[in-house]
């Protein structure tokens, strides 16, 4: 920039591209970033805000050890590492020469993205090994291969740039040191609407996924005619479309599989069951990603699985459950916040590596202040003036607390051994055979205690949880 340019500005939501070095550190490329703490930031205002998605809640947490989660001094200096990438062999024999992080907002599609770069939507898929009508997903990033320094293109309709330390949208990643590294697309997903009643879509304009809608037929074959070898579940059934597994759930009415779809399709969070797609029907069917190890409580009861469930495991279970659940709790996140409500051992789902999912919204909630006009509103009542806190009187008069899903948290723990809090060995189950460490069993027993306190002002914020987990896994 010249010396007559130092005064210069950017208006808000222009894009500008920031060249860095991308590095291989600790097995993953990466660029770090200082960020410089303000008094209303916190590391999930810094995650969602700031950065738009292009640096997690736990990534924060885990390279900023020495600060106490979100309690962060006003102008402490912390790290925030951006993923990054390189070009792989096939690209740079192609004349790829950079490989832009691109953070994906709301409404953003891959056509136009690719038109605002200027290139051919495939160029965008391969890169990002997305197939045709595949989805993506606002608070995360893409891939945009460059063979010059991208001059980014506007024109209408093309969602606004991300706001980044100043007005940082886009980041120019020049490749140096690391091996190539590809983003994996999680699951397959497409996105097409056709014979969708418009009741049902009513409002669905608003969703931030795009949802693949299946036939009857479709179901059928997939579950061999809902054949009761395919249950794995109440209503549930596993179904086998396009080559992968994915479950396949009958709803008791539209206006509850609206409520699940509007929540589903709202949040995007690796510990949140993902929605895949939906038929709509006097019966509808919610299609969602399939856990390989069924539920939590599956796995507690099968003895070939417990034995797998070892200590590590097990906390890992409860600190990818206590991070879904405050991200679910954060209107920073999901705008607005939701509450579970029904987190038990059956609505805990296992995957293949044993990390854990949450499913069962049938229950959920958004919380809504009073001034917002939504077209959907469930009930809610708030504390003022206290961050996450909420009282819990659902039960008598119907109306969502937060803290609910803290004290189901470890309500599920408890279901079939409350008197075992008596002695801390007794409670511990034995096929752990003593490998755990007794200190932070003696933690984890104090933490749970707390999360079933009756009184609300006395439960920990499921910050508090999350931060109390973080120091065992």
């Amino acid at each position: 920039m010249a010396e007559d340019d130092s005064n210069w500005s950017l208006p808000l939501g222009q894009d500008i591209i920031i060249p860095i070095t991308c590095h291989c550190l600790g097995g993953f490329s990466k660029f770090i970033f200082m960020y410089n703490m303000s008094k209303q930031d916190s590391f999930a205002s810094v995650a969602c805000k700031v950065f738009a998605g292009l640096v997690k809640v736990q990534s924060l947490i885990e390279e900023n050890a020495d600060f106490d989660g979100h309690d962060v001094p006003v102008g402490s200096l912390i790290n925030v590492p951006i993923r990054c990438a390189c070009p792989d062999s096939p690209q740079t024999r192609n004349g790829v020469k950079y490989l832009v992080t691109y953070p994906i907002l709301e409404k953003d599609i891959i056509e136009g993205i690719a038109s605002k770069f200027g290139l051919p939507e495939k160029d965008i898929r391969d890169a990002n090994n997305l197939r045709q009508y595949e989805a993506i997903f606002p608070l995360t990033t893409l891939l945009v291969p460059a063979k010059d320094v991208p001059e980014v293109r506007w024109r209408a309709g093309v969602s606004a740039a991300v706001v980044m330390m100043m007005v940082t949208c886009g980041l120019l990643i020049i490749c140096i040191r690391c091996h190539p590294r590809r983003f994996q697309p999680s699951t397959p997903r497409s996105s097409v609407s056709s014979n969708v009643s418009p009741d049902f879509l009513d409002g669905m304009s608003k969703l931030k996924q795009s949802l693949i809608n299946f036939s009857l037929e479709e179901l059928r074959i997939a579950t061999e005619d809902f054949n009761e070898a395919s249950k794995i579940g109440v209503e549930v059934y596993r179904g086998r479309i396009g080559g992968y597994y994915l479950a396949i759930e009958q709803m008791e009415s539209e206006e509850g599989a609206r409520r699940v779809i509007y929540i589903l399709t709202k949040i995007n969070h690796l510990n949140i069951v993902k929605l895949e797609g939906i038929y709509n029907g006097a019966n509808p069917y919610l299609v969602r990603e399939f856990a390989e190890n069924g539920s939590l409580r599956d796995c507690l009861s099968n003895k070939k699985l417990d034995r797998q469930l070892t200590w590590l495991r097990r906390m890992q279970i409860a600190f990818d459950l206590a991070d879904a659940l405050h991200y679910l709790h954060l209107e920073t996140c999901t705008a607005p916040a939701f509450v579970h409500q029904n987190i038990n051992t059956r609505n805990v789902l296992i995957t293949a590596n044993w990390r854990a999912k949450i499913s069962g919204f049938r229950l959920a909630k958004p919380v809504i202040s009073d001034e917002e006009k939504e077209d959907i509103v469930w009930n809610k009542h708030m504390t003022p003036g206290r961050e996450a806190h909420w009282t819990p009187e659902y039960l008598t008069n119907g109306q969502a607390s937060l803290q609910d899903s803290v004290r189901f948290l470890f309500d599920g723990a408890f279901e079939d051994s409350s008197h075992c809090l008596e002695k801390l060995k007794e409670f511990m189950d034995p096929v752990l055979g003593g490998d755990y460490s007794l200190g932070d069993a003696m933690c984890l027993a104090f933490l749970a205690k707390g999360c079933m306190e009756e009184d609300p002002h006395h439960l920990p914020t499921m910050n508090h949880v999350l931060k109390a987990l973080s120091r065992i896994v």
